[in-house]
């Protein structure tokens, strides 16, 4: 944890004034997201940006188990697709813009060295917007690693369990159970 800040349980609960309703941006797996108020950490943040196509971690708590990523004030894909108000829709411009960004997010995880990453849950609510409505893949939660053993590369994980969520799920994935690279370009491909 040494390039991230720490935050205390008590700076968390200030910050999203009690872990208020009002603030809650969304809901998962794995737990409730707050959009909360934190001490300036802008220049640790810029010191440390890894892809532009990434939510960036900001820092942890480790009392309350939570992570804490950079604010993005248009929410997830997730909104915009599924609403029916126009105010709300995206322009086929942006839609482009969004769709390569997440190629660029998904280029850099599968290339990263020296062992690359498939996402393998990819869908709308886990590609968040930034002010500019530029996408950003989030939630990691049940990614692997792409290893390589040999001059040899093995880029998949099989599974006998199912991962991420069934809607955005590969088809070939039920076939197969081995979560690919390919896996995350099927979900990308499903809602684009």
């Amino acid at each position: 944890m040494n390039n991230l800040t720490e935050f205390t349980y008590i700076e968390l609960k200030g910050g999203t004034d009690d872990f208020d309703d009002s603030l809650m941006i969304g809901k998962g797996g794995y737990g409730s997201v707050y959009k909360g108020f934190l001490r300036h950490t802008s220049v640790e943040i810029l010191s440390r940006v890894r892809h532009p196509n990434l939510v960036m971690l900001v820092g942890v708590c480790v009392e309350a188990w939570s992570l804490i990523y950079e604010l993005m004030p248009n929410g997830s894909l997730h909104d915009p697709l599924s609403s029916k108000k126009r105010s709300k829709s995206l322009t086929w411009k942006q839609r482009i813009c969004i769709a390569s960004n997440i190629c660029s997010g998904l280029i850099f995880l599968h290339s990263d060295k020296p062992h690359g990453i498939f996402h393998g849950d990819l869908k709308p609510a886990n590609i968040f917007l930034d002010l500019n409505y530029t996408g950003k893949i989030s939630d990691f939660g049940i990614c692997r690693q792409l290893y390589q053993t040999d001059m040899r590369i093995m880029p998949h994980h099989r599974t006998d369990n199912s991962k991420g969520t069934l809607p955005y799920m590969d088809p070939e994935y039920f076939h197969s159970a081995e979560l690919t690279p390919q896996y995350d370009c099927t979900l990308l491909a499903l809602y684009c």
